[in-house]
């Protein structure tokens, strides 16, 4: 259930490649976890004009600054990526999110109602918090430091300081942009958008085929993969700025779609 929806027109552009995983950090960098298994996981790509490889895992998170952070399948082990280097932190996950001071949080090895345990890093001498009040399967950390759960049942929630308020249902992925923007992939096909300016209104926009995983880029584009792992780039209504944008990353060769809901 979601408030104040509103519907948009959207134009959609598949980049190169495929991916089981993507994240974009909010000063423009991309990442994805592809189809190619290895041990870790998936092989994990940089976009630099082209995929670039540079580690392996499952599911893939990047921090405002850059940073990629990934969850793999040795252990369930968490990893971020320094100088060129993949540093080993502490503890175990499922999915990972990482907010505007860089803090990460997790979904963990805990089983639960809902899902698995949502925890937060808060040192190396101390380790995880484990924030009590939500379950979830899938996790996303907003510009405020607000952790965003999708739990096994596909209902979102969101971290108030002290618990989690129910946002909506139906919902497979989120992902926290730039100045406050929230994205869904929903069930339905559709995405749901929260961005700056727009109060608690949500709008609906809907991709060539629904995601099953998505995230949101530095200009508040939504970049998502859908099922069969194709990747699509966002270009929001008419704007010819974010629709060249998404071109440039298809890398020249660019698929536009159109819709209007």
């Amino acid at each position: 259930m979601f408030n104040n929806l509103l519907s948009s027109s959207d134009a959609w552009v598949q980049m190169d490649g495929l991916a089981t995983d993507v994240a974009a950090s909010t000063r423009g960098d991309i990442f994805v976890a592809g189809t190619k298994r290895c041990e870790g996981g998936y092989i994990v790509y940089e976009w630099n004009q082209q995929w670039v490889e540079i580690g392996a895992g499952l599911r893939v998170a990047a921090a405002p600054d850059g940073t990629p952070w990934v969850v793999d399948n040795v252990g369930m082990r968490i990893q971020r990526r320094v100088g060129g280097r993949w540093i080993t932190i502490q503890g175990e996950a499922q999915d990972i999110g990482v907010g505007a001071d860089g803090t990460p949080w997790v979904i963990g090895p805990d089983a639960k109602e809902g899902g698995y345990g949502v925890h937060r890093f808060v040192s190396p001498e101390k380790g995880w918090e484990r924030i009590d009040g939500c379950a979830g399967v899938r996790i996303a950390v907003d510009s405020t430091g607000k952790a965003w759960v999708v739990n096994s049942n596909r209902d979102v929630f969101a971290y108030n300081g002290s618990t989690f308020d129910h946002q909506g249902s139906g919902v497979l992925d989120v992902s926290a942009g730039p100045n406050g923007s929230i994205a869904l992939a929903c069930i339905d096909g559709s995405v749901r958008i929260r961005r700056p300016g727009a109060g608690s209104g949500w709008t609906q926009v809907r991709p060539p085929f629904g995601f099953v995983n998505i995230a949101v880029m530095s200009q508040g584009q939504i970049l998502g993969a859908d099922q069969s792992t194709r990747i699509y780039c966002e270009g929001v209504g008419s704007n010819a700025e974010a629709v060249q944008a998404a071109n440039a990353l298809a890398g020249g060769n660019p698929a536009p779609f159109g819709f209007a809901n």
